[in-house]
């Protein structure tokens, strides 16, 4: 334990001193780059800001851009990097999310020496009070005369720590490794794959690594949009959600109207005893674009999953299985409002509905879908001057059918932002709110943050109210936080 902590210390120590190095770095690196006749443009502020530092450089898209493209079904447009500032929950866009920016050399790769090896990291540190107003209500219920007030301490720590090689314009090898200090250390090997353009107009990828489709955007962030019941929960909208815990392989092949692709995703037990095809589950896209307007359809089969056998009411052995799904999606941009639509439809499998058919006494008819979903959605981001607004909002339903009823959910989320306020140019207010019609619960936050309160920290401060039957009695809580935020 003692050296795996020492390790985790080691990272954030390194960090740091890799961030406060990069100024004198630049000065060495401008002087070093001018004697190869480079231009001052490309030693610009642009090209070395923090910004150009940042994960998104090192995600699935980060390989030449001549040599491979990127397609709208795996990222969004620029203005998302825009949207996603507004909320202080920015930080969890998945890599998969962000269009590629230029890199910028940093310390250890000046180090290093070679061009085709590139080291970088990102460190996030969150320290903070909050106020639980719960506890000062028992209190006082208690009758106790003591002076208390019932804060809570909050500590959080994440580095990520980045590599890539480039040993040719078609070929590059990715990894990234998580450390974090929360309640527990953790530490994990997040991605290692590698990209490959065996022909023009074929990419392809192999190993580990997360996958984000769907233009949904709020409900597909988030497990806490779940339902709390037994229900699927909205993290399907994006149905390869659970893609980082294979070992996966796709291939994309961009045309004239879109990108079709495919996925073979297996788990990595199977791999040790070499899979058959039923142990591999597969995933295809379709994607069609014309001006202001882009539609998908997709699908997705599961593998059977060996270590999950069990005997049904007839004797018979069988292994679980997750039953398929299709979907079509579509979304409509004009002048920088987007709207957009998703429906997915889960079908039991005939082994699945068989099983169903042995538990069934026929009083009613037997369904054979699992579940529908469908979620609709608008965004805008509002930046032709300060301050900047944004306004995002998403509407779900679920159907799930019963063997006599129809079993329904019904969702709301919404998300709001405005930036760019005061002399500095440095305020922010984000809100957001959810609330589920059916089970009749939900939860609002409004936050004012202070960005650049010193060197790569802001200053958040959040209320949190939490009503409904889920909760009981309506759940207060105020916290104030630093949040540190450094790319190396």
């Amino acid at each position: 334990m003692k050296k795996v902590l020492f390790i985790f210390l080691l990272s954030v120590f390194t960090s740091f001193i890799f961030s406060q190095q990069l100024k004198s770095a630049e000065e060495s690196l401008d002087e070093s780059l001018s004697e190869e006749s480079l231009s001052e443009e490309s030693l610009s502020e642009e090209s070395l800001s923090e910004e150009s530092l940042s994960e998104e450089s090192l995600s699935e898209e980060s390989l030449n851009s001549e040599t491979i493209e990127t397609e709208s079904f795996y990222t969004e447009n620029s203005e998302d990097d825009e949207w996603a500032d507004l909320f202080f929950d920015a930080q969890d866009l998945s890599l998969e999310d962000v269009p590629v920016k230029e890199e910028k050399p940093t310390v250890i790769n000046q180090i290093i020496g070679n061009p085709n090896i590139k080291f970088s990291g990102h460190f996030d540190g969150d320290i903070g009070i909050g106020l639980d107003f719960d506890e000062i209500k028992e209190h006082k219920e208690s009758q106790e005369k003591s002076f208390y007030i019932p804060l809570m301490g909050y500590l959080k720590f994440d580095n990520y720590l980045y590599f890539l090689a480039k040993p040719s314009d078609t070929f590059h090898l990715n990894a990234s490794l998580y450390t974090a200090l929360d309640n527990e250390f953790e530490i994990e090997l997040k991605t290692l794959y590698c990209d490959y353009v065996p022909f023009d107009g074929l990419y392809t990828s192999v190993g580990k690594k997360s996958i984000t489709w769907g233009y949904t955007r709020i409900f597909s962030d988030s497990d806490y949009y779940g339902s709390g019941k037994k229900y699927t929960g909205p993290l399907l909208t994006n149905i390869l959600s659970d893609s980082s815990s294979y070992f996966l392989a796709d291939a994309r092949f961009p045309w004239r109207w879109g990108t079709l692709t495919g996925v073979v995703l297996c788990d990595y037990a199977d791999i040790v005893a070499s899979p058959g095809i039923l142990q591999m589950g597969y995933a295809f896209s379709s994607e069609f674009s014309i001006p202001h307007f882009v539609c998908n359809i997709f699908g997705r089969t599961y593998g059977i999953d060996d270590n999950q056998k069990f005997t049904d009411v007839n004797g018979k052995s069988r292994y679980s299985q997750k039953n398929p799904l299709a979907g079509l999606e579509g979304k409509f941009s004009y002048k920088g409002y987007d709207a957009y639509a998703q429906g997915i439809i889960r079908i039991k499998n005939k082994k699945n509905y068989e099983y169903d058919l042995d538990l069934y006494d026929g009083t009613y008819t037997l369904p054979r879908a699992e579940y529908y979903l469908a979620t609709v959605g608008a965004y805008k981001l509002w930046d032709g001057q300060d301050p900047n607004f944004g306004l995002n909002v998403e509407y779900q339903y679920q159907l799930t059918p019963e063997y006599s009823t129809f079993d329904e959910q019904h969702r709301i989320a919404v998300q709001a932002g405005i930036k760019r306020l005061g002399k500095k140019k440095n305020l922010k207010f984000a809100g957001d709110w959810y609330h589920n019609f059916t089970e009749k619960y939900g939860q609002t936050s409004l936050s004012f943050i202070v960005a650049n309160i010193f060197n790569y920290a802001q200053w958040t401060n959040t209320f949190m109210l939490q009503y409904g039957k889920k909760y009981g009695d309506p759940v207060y809580t105020l916290g104030t936080a630093i949040q540190v935020d450094v790319d190396y």
